[in-house]
């Protein structure tokens, strides 16, 4: 493709995707739905004057930490303008906005790791991904942090080709905000860390300098959520405080894995794990979370093989779907359609893992990425396929560069 032909077509993918979008919220009616769970909860409170808290059980305000923080001052943004339909078509808007420009930095990395065909294809892919669809329509914070995922991904791979100051600075920003949507990339910053530094030929010194300032930035972002978490709860917690829930989700007498019960029931909070706790407790979210993670470790110690069990049920789960019946509705319809294009991307991602691990090192990035997140959801609980999303993009840019050494294997030319 020419410059000029290029630049046409990726303006054309992107309209043709936000258009798709927008179709699709009115069709389905989305903005219609005002179920905004807890994050909604917590922008309602914002508005209201009460802070960033919420009334567990129906009970008075109380600060909490329970999750991170972006997606609730996102809402409370939208929130500020009234609550109502209107609001809620401009919140999927800006979202279906924010998936279509995903599609953007797929674009750039794939050019980036692999080349411009590759990167192009897996654009497209990307732009009319239907979980990026569907979850555009949703309130949940997986769009955004998907995007700031991307963003991130892309700005370790620039800092390696291109170490300049500036680089550094912004891959520790995009860092520090994607764990304020999302802690779950966390663990991965780290070995992040690492890749850059074995996969840079400067010297030790001038590598450590460059990888202190991306480490800078990105405590300088987290920082302020944490020195708030401390002032209110008096407790170093650094972005949420939902480890002891989230542990006991997936490591209980009747976990699945998900969130759901083996009888298709959703998990309560109050009906399982706390009927044996104090309950004069309960009215503190730190004190409820202590007792979910004393739960969860005495489980973990009194059941060890059933916890093994369970991890890899929830490995499998996470890379795959869980039963329907672990699944809600929505959840369920979506499975449906993504069973085989899903396996497909997944089968092809790992051929180009196999072939092209030992010539692209970016692809040693991918996969500490896809195991940071894998050891996250087999620890602690699988809950609902879209925590998958976020890898499923890099499954799509994988497959892109599949799909080209296929056509280029098989080509007639080459034989």
């Amino acid at each position: 493709m020419k410059y000029t032909s290029k630049n046409k077509w990726i303006l054309i993918s992107l309209v043709a995707s936000l258009a798709i979008k927008i179709c699709a919220i009115f069709l389905l009616k989305s903005y219609e739905s005002h179920d905004d769970y807890e994050y909604g909860l917590i922008a309602r409170a914002l508005i209201s004057g009460e802070g960033y808290s919420i009334n567990s059980f129906g009970g008075p305000y109380e600060s909490t930490s329970n999750f991170a923080p972006f997606y609730a001052f996102f809402l409370a943004f939208f929130y500020n303008l009234g609550i109502n339909n209107v609001t809620f078509f401009f919140i999927h808007l800006f979202q279906s906005i924010i998936s279509t420009l995903t599609g953007l930095i797929i674009y750039q990395t794939g050019k980036t790791v692999f080349n411009e065909k590759v990167g192009f294809l897996a654009f497209l892919g990307v732009l009319f991904y239907p979980p990026l669809i569907a979850y555009s329509l949703r309130i949940c914070t997986i769009v955004f942090f998907i995007f700031f995922t991307a963003l991130t991904l892309l700005y370790i791979c620039k800092v390696k080709r291109e170490p300049t100051l500036k680089n550094q600075v912004i891959c520790g920003i995009l860092m520090g905000i994607t764990a304020l949507a999302e802690p779950n990339i966390l663990p991965f910053l780290p070995f992040s860390i690492l890749w850059l530094f074995f996969n840079s030929k400067e010297q030790p010194l001038i590598k450590c300098k460059r990888l202190l300032t991306i480490t800078l930035f990105c405590t300088l972002v987290i920082l302020p959520w944490t020195v708030r978490n401390y002032l209110i709860l008096d407790r170093i917690i650094l972005i949420k405080s939902t480890v002891g829930f989230n542990l006991w989700m997936g490591n209980n007498p009747s976990a699945t894995g998900t969130f759901y019960l083996a009888n298709g029931d959703l998990f309560q909070k109050a009906d399982l794990a706390l009927e044996a706790m104090d309950p004069t407790q309960t009215n503190s979210t730190l004190a409820l979370d202590d007792m979910y993670f004393r739960s969860a470790v005495s489980f973990i110690k009194d059941h060890p093989m059933q916890t093994v069990k369970l991890s890899f049920t929830k490995l499998f789960y996470y890379w795959w779907y869980p039963d329907e019946i672990l699944l809600s509705p929505q959840a369920a319809r979506l499975m449906k359609l993504m069973k085989i294009p899903y396996g497909i991307l997944l089968i092809s991602s790992i051929l180009c893992i196999w072939i092209f691990r030992s010539k692209i090192k970016e692809i040693d990035l991918l996969i500490m990425l896809f195991l940071s997140f894998s050891l996250i959801h087999a620890v602690f609980v699988v809950g609902h396929p879209r925590y998958r999303t976020p890898l499923e993009i890099y499954l799509i840019l994988l497959a892109s560069q599949s799909v080209f050494f296929i056509k280029e294997k098989f080509s007639p030319l080459n034989k």
